[in-house]
């Protein structure tokens, strides 16, 4: 069975979401290398975004791990 990653930014302080991002480039052949993929590349983008934006609106990754044939 594949792995696909679907990230999602979120702020703590209005609780509202980015849009999903979904990694269909990179198929990941077990759940556990597609969640510590997730915690990389979660920390990673929020690293993009500047400290003051991440600070004030408390932002966070948050990520799941979808079987490739459902997409």
């Amino acid at each position: 069975m594949t792995w696909i990653l679907v990230l999602t930014i979120c702020s703590g302080v209005d609780f509202k979401c980015l849009p999903p991002l979904t990694y269909t480039a990179t198929v990941y052949n077990s759940w556990s290398e597609c969640s510590l993929a997730g915690y990389k590349i979660a920390n990673n983008v929020i690293l993009t975004f500047p400290p003051e934006t991440v600070e004030n609106n408390r932002l966070a990754g948050r990520f799941y791990c979808q079987k490739a044939q459902d997409i």
